[in-house]
């Protein structure tokens, strides 16, 4: 089994279950390699970095990467530190990520709030993992992610 895996470097985020009448994991399989652009997603108004790549695995092992915050590092290489650095009562999980830009001639860093995970609205299931910049935490503007992992 694969999934299906949208990173958006200080954007969004969201797999889907991958399978050979899925179009966007035959596009990425095609390519070959992970594929990266800027676009400015739903209900925002800056642009914003986006990656998408396919992973061996099933959704249960991708929920296990997502959040193991501390290894961000492993799931993309232009994320150079992941470190947790706090835990609110409501189940959030504060962590400082800094990721290198244009081959790491310079570097962003900011720290993202990760809620726990929560159940996906959608009908198939699943579960959404998402993080929001904490404001004022880093050397960028915005930042979000947003992992949906099929039921």
């Amino acid at each position: 089994m694969a999934t299906l895996c949208a990173l958006a470097a200080m954007g969004a985020a969201r797999p889907a279950l991958a399978g050979p009448s899925d179009p966007d994991a035959v596009r990425l399989a095609g390519a070959g390699h992970p594929l990266k652009w800027n676009w400015t997603p739903p209900g925002r108004s800056q642009r914003f970095g986006h990656a998408e790549t396919l992973i061996h695995a099933s959704p249960e092992a991708v929920k296990r990467l997502v959040v193991d915050f501390g290894h961000y590092t492993q799931l993309a290489g232009s994320i150079t530190t992941s470190r947790v650095v706090g835990h609110g009562p409501d189940g959030s999980t504060d962590v400082y990520l800094r990721m290198g830009v244009l081959n790491n001639t310079f570097s962003v860093w900011n720290v993202t709030r990760f809620g726990p995970v929560r159940p996906s609205a959608d009908p198939a299931g699943g579960e959404i993992v998402e993080g929001q910049m904490v404001p004022g935490k880093g050397n960028i503007d915005d930042s979000a992610f947003v992992w949906t992992i099929p039921g």
